[in-house]
């Protein structure tokens, strides 16, 4: 309540509006959190990775998700999370080439992009991946699980 009397005062107030995602969130007041962050300006790096976290498992927060990434369009974590998000919500097609951005921009995320073009055959693209992946042991292991899917 009282963070609620606050929000009256500090309507724009970024680190209020978070709190309130946050207290929303743990209520499981997700759509009330969703409204609370989408007014989050996205110029604060540490903030804007946290809504990640805070809304990782909801397929509504997906259009909210991808426009922070898009607020930090060189920024390999933003665009690592986003991928997770997505292929949380079984939507591995876009995943995948989200997956496949982030390592352009620089992360380590082979194994991710090629679980993901497996998981939709697209096995060259997945070998393409797996080759990156630097523990070779799970490389091995991926390695085989793509070559025996891909038949």
């Amino acid at each position: 309540m009282v963070l609620v009397k606050a929000e009256r005062t500090h309507k724009d107030e970024p680190a209020l509006l978070f709190q309130l995602a946050r207290v929303a969130m743990r209520l499981d007041l997700r759509q009330q959190a969703l409204q609370y962050a989408s007014r989050l300006p996205l110029t604060d790096r540490e903030r804007a990775l946290s809504l990640f976290h805070l809304f990782e498992d909801d397929l509504k927060a997906l259009p909210l998700l991808e426009r922070v990434a898009a607020a930090f369009p060189y920024d390999p974590e933003f665009w690592s999370h986003l991928a997770t998000s997505y292929g949380k919500a079984e939507r591995p097609h876009v995943s995948a080439h989200v997956f496949e951005r982030a390592a352009q921009l620089g992360a380590s995320v082979y194994y991710e992009a090629a679980e993901q073009y497996r998981v939709i055959g697209e096995f060259e693209a997945a070998l393409r991946h797996n080759a990156r992946v630097a523990d070779a042991r799970l490389r091995q292991e991926q390695r085989r699980s793509i070559l025996f899917d891909r038949g």
